[in-house]
């Protein structure tokens, strides 16, 4: 045997606790995640048995291990064909040598029972009507799902999802009735399997196949069940269902509408409730119950419209709070509603370890020690439960109602919350709770017929010689346990572990059995500051290679952005030889969801506009390592922690509680040296007007008026001027002109601009005003000039820009455009003249002084130039200016191809710089004016020469770059030389560059070229290491190309295109229609062009080999709809960078570039328009993708040789 009983009792013990812990109400010794090779271990400890010791000394000396052998059994033993399927103490006997007599199993069977009751399970038999021990009933119940069972449990789910879907895991009447209706699926010759799922295994069943479709989590099943659910990952179907939360914050019964999964619903599926519909594709933020305006205490919600034609959904629920009992029972966490079920004698029984609210009406009355809390209209207790907490007592017309913790005998850890961050394993991607400090509290349950004194074992694994063993206290007595504090006998050992990480072993024995708990303790861990550095007192001895940090002095010090993947490594735990975490970022995450359910993720310190009657909710979550409070110009908004991860509130909210404008800031709530607070949000209310229209005149004047300009609460209006002129020359460009304000109403105030160039403010009733700019053509002519109308809120020092109301909900700045009428042929020509007047897009004059620019003046150019495109216009200035914008750059990038070496690399870095900034953007264009889209010819030449060290920094597109850049100007010769520093510096991920097929002679040190690319095996690859990943955008600290850096970007990838869908799901016309239509329907013709130009590159491999990184993993797997979306973009922008990169290697010449980029297109159009089509069409790409195409083009500068 490869382990010994006290190591296999430990190991299943440690199993046994984790799912109760984490799953209480389903947690049975046939789910727990146990491999074959320990299975056989503990069957050959019950084989190996002396004789004259019975089974049931084992269950009372070894209980987990034993009951786990008794439970699995059973299912090894039924597969052997000479027990047949029908004699469970037969396959006993064939399993381990076992077969009970008759008189002895009733017996047995209690004691099994006794022994699960004593390890915290719960008991049952999947024959109710019978004994317990009635064919083996009790022990079918623990062993769950057979292995023999999954063939026909295949074909049921097959069959049943096709007209019902999955339920809500927290749904368990749905639950229930879904593993009846799988049941009847089940062919009659499977009768044990039909009794199973009609047992409440089956809705245990259903509730666990759900919770891994979301979560991914395989220490939910065995391995025997793991290959049903890889094939679940790709068909199963499932539902969420509807809820009511209750928001201690605001006081206020909510209901939430989860949104639903595309393989379920589409834009047409709704939730229908008291009237009124809601989108169910997408989430939404949850709705105060009393806006519905519900009549009574029960209401209907229905699911209608589903996908692929399947029956309407309808849920009951509870309105208010029941009139027969007083209160309602909400989970702090979560703020979901804890069913109660059978609640006996008007006693409740709550898990330990979790934090609830108890919802009382008018006429409950709390008639125990415990504070009542009031919010709004509501009162509540907010209680913590403990194994030694006092019960809670309601009193409600005449009856007494308790609430006490669930004890079962076991150890119970209660861990501080600010001396515990939570950490994720690298390899396997499950969670890590790692405590410092003091240590835990520590409370011991011993069953009150316990014999013996109780022992206490203490074991790290870092080192046995520290391993001790003391007698527990003996507590006092309760209900049938002993309850012992046992916190300082943990504190006085942990003092003296040796600074390290510890994996520590709690274990208490009594009476032969024992119960065990774990966790990982940092001694040596001082705290944690705001930026997520260490400081520890020494560091710990059994710290491995770090990513992310930097050791300075006994602390581990991460960058001030508080962002970025940090990873650190420990020898010493006992799972692995090193076991390696990634620690997340101290931050707070934002999150606005939109009305219709539209997420959109927002930076720390980012600025959001809030509207009035905004609708959006904003969320704040935890990013893991400290407890934090928000607060809103200094008044507290909520707190959060690894406990209660979330926060959220109504933008308007904000606003009217706490200001127009102002800053939320976090604050650390653990009392720590240095900074403790940082800037999560600004907001700012914006005066808005009604439009910008531009009023019609003569040729030579050019009137705008803004219109409606809200004037309530302002202390002032002022006009900004900017000359360009003087912007392109270096010069001072800016200028200030008070507006003042008229009172009364339709009187006007005149102020002159300059020369010819006029403004007027009128005022409106209603507290709105008109702003009228006017501009004499031929006065000005030759000459370009930029306004902004600016105002001053009377409860603000900070003058803002007045913001124009556009369709579909989008502000633009009122940013206005003057151009001069055309300089006369006899007036000395200029470079302005040049560039800005004559017909847009037409090409410059041969003899045009535009061509003379040399890298300072044309620096200032495309700087001048990216400033005016660096806004977001009112759609009529836009239509007026926009293509004459996009001429500008045009031009200049024609000026540059021309120039020498100097000049195509300061396009460059114009080019990377402007896309780097595009992806900083909060909320950008999602389809810019970029000049990497504007001259695609440019884009087509090789960065051989460009510096773009100074601007590697500012973010993993122009690091991409900067790193493409790096490569060309060593040349395909010098691969060597470029590979090894690459990797000495950590900057590609060596992974991806061995499979090249020179990889080994370059790891010999020889001086070959890289070699051909095998895109297939690495395409495998990633796919393979994105199992079991969610989507995040912490890559900036990644080495390129690698599986981190490939998820950051299709994490920021998806949240612009989330956009699109919202976009392409409107039942409205937009701007963006025409462009996300062509991106859905334009795959085939895009694949057919990869291959077309990679050809024999792809070694037979078909061109979807590229996509497989998210095709063929299971991100996004909850979500085929968006998922598909995302595909597309990705194929997308594969394809353009492919494209640039076979063009300026010499691959494909000019005219096949632009041909293969017609593939965009996903209809035949005219010649005229096919061009500017195409350009909007890569516009979409770069600017909703940016970070994704940058990693394609790095990866087709590495892989594409140039052809010599």
């Amino acid at each position: 045997m490869s382990a010994s009983p006290d190591q296999l009792e430990q190991a299943l013990a440690i199993k046994i606790a984790k799912s109760i812990q984490t799953s209480p109400e389903d947690a049975l010794l046939g789910f727990l995640d146990v491999d074959e090779s320990a299975q056989q271990d503990v069957l050959q400890f019950l084989r190996n048995r002396p004789s004259f010791l019975s089974v049931s000394h084992y269950l009372n000396r070894y209980p987990a291990l034993t009951c786990y052998g008794l439970a699995v059994a059973a299912p090894i033993g039924l597969q052997d064909d000479e027990v047949g399927s029908s004699a469970l103490y037969g396959a006993w006997q064939s399993a381990f040598g076992f077969f009970p007599p008759p008189q002895d199993r009733e017996t047995l069977a209690h004691e099994f029972l006794s022994s699960l009751e004593r390890l915290g399970l719960q008991t049952g038999t999947i024959s109710p009507d019978h004994d317990l021990h009635w064919k083996g009933g009790c022990y079918l119940f623990h062993g769950a799902i057979l292995p023999h069972y999954i063939e026909p449990l295949r074909g049921a789910l097959e069959s049943a999802q096709k007209t019902k879907p999955l339920p809500d895991p927290d749904d368990a009447d749905r639950a229930r009735t879904f593993a009846m209706y799988l049941a009847e699926k089940v062919h009659p010759a499977q009768q044990r399997l039909r009794k199973t799922l009609q047992s409440p295994v089956g809705s245990f069943l259903v509730r666990r196949l759900v919770r891994w479709l979301l979560t991914r989590d395989d220490s939910l099943f065995p391995a025997h069940i793991k290959p049903l659910l890889q094939e679940q990952k790709g068909r199963g179907v499932f539902l969420r269902s509807p809820y009511i939360q209750f928001d201690e914050t605001e006081g206020q019964l909510q209901l939430v509408l989860p949104g639903q999964t595309s393989s379920v619903a589409d834009s047409n599926t709704r939730w229908l409730v008291a009237g009124q519909q809601y989108r169910a594709s997408s989430e939404r933020p949850p709705i105060p119950l009393e806006d519905l305006g519900i009549e009574g205490t029960e209401f209907d919600v229905i699911l209608a419209h589903l996908k692929d034609e399947r029956e309407n959904i309808t849920y009951h629920l509870q309105a208010g709070i029941p009139a027969d009992r007083g209160f309602r029972i909400f989970d702090a966490l979560t703020g979901k509603e804890r069913k109660l079920g059978g609640a006996i004698n008007h006693s409740i029984e709550l898990t330990p370890g979790q934090i609830y609210l108890i919802v009382l009406d008018e006429a409950s009355e709390v008639k125990s020690d415990h504070a009542e809390e009031q919010a709004g209209d509501s009162r509540f207790i907010r209680i913590e439960t403990t194994p030694g907490s006092e019960p809670v007592i309601v009193e409600h017309e005449g009856h007494i109602w308790t609430f006490k913790a669930k004890v079962r005998p076991g150890l119970y850890l209660s861990q501080v919350d600010d001396h515990v961050f939570r950490a994720v394993r690298s390899v396997e991607g499950t969670d890590v709770r790692v405590n410092y400090g003091r240590g835990p509290e520590l409370t011991c349950a011993i069953p009150a017929k316990c014999e013996t004194p109780a022992t206490l074992h203490f074991s790290t694994r870092l080192d046995a010689g520290f391993n001790e063993s003391v007698v527990c206290p003996s507590g006092s007595l309760r209900e049938g346990f002993r309850l012992a504090s046992a916190g300082e006998l943990l504190t006085q050992w942990l003092a003296k572990l040796p600074p390290a990480v510890h994996a520590i072993t709690v274990c208490l024995e009594c009476d032969g059995s024992r119960m065990t708990q774990e966790f990982f303790h940092w001694k040596g861990l001082q705290r944690i500051s705001i930026y997520g550095d260490f400081y520890c007192e020494n560091l710990p001895s059994n710290l491995g290679p770090i990513k992310g940090f930097r050791i300075h002095e006994q602390a581990l010090i991460r960058p001030r952005t508080r962002g970025g993947k940090a990873e650190l490594a420990f020898t010493g735990l006992g799972r692995l030889d090193s076991e390696r975490w990634e620690v997340p970022a101290n931050r707070v995450r934002i999150t606005v969801v939109s009305a219709d359910g539209a997420p959109t993720e927002l930076e720390e310190g980012s600025e959001v506009e809030v509207l009035s009657k905004d609708n959006r909710v904003v969320q704040f979550r935890t990013g893991g390592l400290l407890p934090v409070r928000l607060t809103c110009n200094g008044v507290s908004l909520g707190e959060i922690s690894s406990d209660k991860p979330l926060v959220s509130r109504f933008l308007s909210t904000i606003a009217a509680e706490h200001g127009r404008t102002g800053v939320l800031k976090a604050e650390a709530m653990i009392d720590i040296p240095g900074d403790r607070t940082w800037t999560v949000l600004n907001w700012r209310t914006p005066q808005t007007a009604r439009e910008c229209r531009l009023e019609p005149s003569d040729r030579t004047q050019v009137v705008w008026l803004i219109r409606k300009v809200s004037v309530s609460g302002l202390a002032g209006l002022r006009m900004k001027l900017y000359d360009f002129a003087s912007l392109v020359a270096g010069e001072e460009a800016e200028g200030v002109v008070s507006l003042p304000i008229p009172i009364e109403v339709e009187s006007n105030v005149e102020v002159s601009l300059g020369k010819s160039f006029s403004c007027s403010v009128r005022r409106k009733p209603d507290n709105l005003a008109q702003v009228r700019v006017s501009f004499d053509r031929e006065e000005m002519r030759g000459s370009v000039w930029v306004t902004e109308l600016e105002c001053l809120l009377s409860d603000s020092n900070v003058w803002q820009p007045v913001m124009s109301r556009e369709s579909h909900g989008r502000l633009a700045v009122t940013r206005l455009v003057f151009i001069g009428g055309t300089p006369v042929s006899s007036e000395s020509p200029s470079v302005l003249a040049d560039l800005f007047w004559g017909k847009p897009m037409e090409p410059l004059a041969a003899n045009s002084g535009a061509w003379q620019l040399r890298s300072e003046q044309l620096g200032r150019w495309l700087d001048g130039v990216q400033w005016l495109l660096a806004c977001k216009y009112p759609t009529p200035v836009w239509h007026q200016n926009g293509h004459r914008f996009k001429s500008l750059y045009n031009r200049l990038s024609s000026i540059c191809l021309i120039q020498g070496e100097a000049e195509k690399n300061l396009w460059w870095a114009h080019a990377v710089q402007e896309i780097q900034k595009h992806a900083d953007e909060v909320q950008p264009v999602i389809m810019p004016c970029l000049l990497l889209t504007n001259s695609l010819k440019m884009a087509s030449n090789p960065l051989k020469g460009c510096d773009l060290g100074t601007i590697a920094d500012s973010g993993c597109v122009a690091k991409a770059f900067h790193e493409a850049s790096l490569y060309e100007g060593r040349g395909a010769s010098d691969a060597l030389g470029y590979v090894s520093q690459a990797c000495a510096d950590r900057r590609v991920d060596s992974v991806f560059l061995s499979h090249f097929t020179k990889w080994p002679q370059l790891m010999a040190n020889h001086p070959v070229k890289l070699g051909d690319f095998r895109y297939n095996e690495w395409s495998n690859k990633i796919a393979d290491k994105c199992v079991g990943r969610a989507l995040n955008n912490d890559g900036g600290d990644a080495e390129m190309m690698s599986v981190t850096h490939f998820i950051s970007c299709l994490s920021k990838a998806k949240r612009r295109a989330d956009v699109l869908l919202s976009v392409s799901e409107q039942e409205f016309g937009h701007w963006l229609s025409g462009p996300i239509s062509h991106l859905w329907a334009s795959k085939d013709k895009v694949l057919t062009s990869i291959r077309t130009i990679l050809g024999s590159r792809l070694s037979g491999a078909p061109a979807e080999v590229l996509l497989r990184p998210l095709t063929q993993s299971d991100l996004m797997a909850h979500d085929l709809h968006r998922r598909e979306l995302l595909c597309n973009l990705m194929g997308a922008c594969c394809f353009v960078a492919l494209v640039f990169r076979a063009k300026n290697a010499g691959v494909i010449t000019t005219s096949q570039a632009s041909a293969h980029l017609q593939s965009l297109i996903a209809t035949h159009l005219q010649a005229s328009e096919l061009e500017e089509k195409v350009q909007a069409q890569v516009a979409l790409i770069l600017g909703t993708a940016p970070e994704l195409f940058s990693f394609y083009f790095l990866l087709f500068t590495l892989s594409i040789p140039p052809v010599s």
